[in-house]
C-alpha cells in the first residue's frame, strides 16, 4: 500500500504531462487554428485575426486572379496590351484599397458599409450587390495535410441571394507550430458563381416587369439582314425588322428596347430603339432597327464575318412611359 501511495504523484505528473503534450498538440493542428480565426470574426478581434490571416498577400493574390478572370471575359476589345494597363493602373488599385479597408471593417465591426446613392466605386458596387454582409460560413472540410501544408474548402451560404459558393483555402504551419492561412483558391469559380446568382436575382425582380411591358409589346416576327455600311466599305450595317403589336389603354409617350444580337464566338451585342408612341398609331406594324457594325468590336467582327441566324435576335422591351408621367422599366442593378 505504502509503495502504491508513493506512486500516486508520480501517476499524476505523467496524467498532466500527458494532457499537456495532449494539449500542445491540438494547439498545432490546423483545426485549432481554423478555431481561433472564425472566433475572431464572432468577436470582431482584428489583430488575432491577422495574425492567422496572410491579409494582404491574400488579396493581392486575390485581385491577380479576379481581375484576370474578368479581362479573360472582356472581349469587347482587341488590344490586350491596353486592357492590361487599364487594369493594373487603374483597376487592380482600386480592388485592393476597397478591400483593405472593408475586410478590416467586416471583422472590426460585423459588417460593411457602404455611402448611399451614386458614390460608390465598382469594387464597392460589388461588394454590395453581392449581399457580402450577408454572407455566413455554413461549413468548413476536414484539412488535407501534407508536408507542412493544409488544405480546405469554405463553404459560404447567402440566403439574401438563394445561393451557396465554396473558396479553397490553404494554410501553412509556422515555426511556433500554428497554422497561418496564407492562399485562397477557386476565386474565378466564385465569382462566376457570384454573377450568376446576382443575375438570377435580378432576373427575378424584374420578371413581372417584362411580363407587363411584353402584354404591351407584342413581338410576332422579325428579319435582318447585313448590307454595306459607308461608302468606303469601312463598316457594314445591320437592318432589323421588327413586327410588332403594340396595344395599351393608358396612352403612351414613349416605347425604349434593344435587339440583342447573340454574336459567334463572342459577348451579345445590343441595337437599341426608342419609339415616340404619342402621335404612333397602335396596333400591328413593322419597325426598323440599323446598328452599324464596327470593325474594331470583336462581337460587331464576327457578325460580320459569319453572319447571323434568326435564332440569334432577341427584341427586349426595357421601359414604357405613359402621357400620365408612370413608367415601366427595368431594373439594370439590384436596388439598394
Amino acid at each position: 500500500m505504502k509503495k502504491l501511495l508513493l506512486l500516486i504523484p508520480f501517476v499524476i505528473v505523467g496524467l498532466l504531462a500527458g494532457l499537456y503534450g495532449a494539449y500542445r498538440y491540438y494547439q498545432t493542428m490546423p483545426g485549432q487554428s481554423l478555431k481561433t480565426i472564425r472566433t475572431s470574426i464572432s468577436e470582431h478581434d482584428w489583430e488575432t485575426f491577422r495574425r492567422y490571416v496572410e491579409v494582404d498577400a491574400i488579396l493581392q493574390a486575390a485581385a491577380d486572379d479576379l481581375l484576370m478572370e474578368k479581362m479573360n471575359q472582356d472581349k469587347s476589345v482587341y488590344s490586350m496590351q491596353q486592357l492590361t494597363e487599364t487594369y493594373e493602373q487603374q483597376v487592380r488599385p482600386e480592388f485592393l484599397q476597397v478591400t483593405q479597408k472593408r475586410v478590416q471593417e467586416y471583422i472590426e465591426k460585423g459588417r460593411m458599409s457602404f455611402p448611399q446613392g451614386q458614390g460608390l466605386s465598382p469594387t464597392e458596387r460589388w461588394l454590395k450587390q453581392g449581399e457580402f454582409n450577408a454572407m455566413t460560413i455554413s461549413g468548413i472540410s476536414k484539412p488535407i495535410v501534407q508536408h507542412g501544408e493544409a488544405d480546405i474548402v469554405i463553404n459560404f451560404t447567402n440566403p439574401d441571394l438563394k445561393a451557396s459558393f465554396e473558396i479553397g483555402a490553404r494554410l501553412v504551419q509556422q515555426a511556433d507550430g500554428t497554422w497561418k492561412l496564407t492562399e485562397l483558391s477557386k476565386l474565378p469559380e466564385f465569382s462566376r458563381a457570384m454573377e450568376k446568382a446576382l443575375a438570377a436575382k435580378l432576373d427575378r425582380l424584374n420578371t413581372p416587369i417584362r411580363q407587363e411591358m411584353e402584354s404591351v409589346f407584342q413581338v410576332q416576327d422579325l428579319r435582318a439582314e447585313i448590307t454595306q455600311g459607308d461608302e468606303y466599305g469601312f463598316s457594314e450595317l445591320l437592318r432589323v425588322w421588327i413586327r410588332a403589336d403594340i396595344k395599351s389603354e393608358k396612352p403612351m409617350a414613349q416605347i425604349t428596347g434593344r435587339v440583342r444580337i447573340e454574336a459567334p464566338e463572342a459577348e451579345d451585342t445590343f441595337a437599341p430603339f426608342v419609339l415616340d408612341m404619342a402621335y404612333k398609331p397602335k396596333g400591328v406594324q413593322t419597325i426598323t432597327v440599323d446598328k452599324v457594325l464596327n470593325p474594331f468590336v470583336r462581337s460587331d467582327v464576327k457578325i460580320m464575318h459569319k453572319g447571323l441566324k434568326k435564332s440569334a435576335l432577341h427584341v427586349e422591351v426595357t421601359g414604357v412611359t405613359y402621357l400620365d408621367g408612370t413608367s415601366l422599366q427595368l431594373l439594370t442593378e439590384l436596388p439598394e
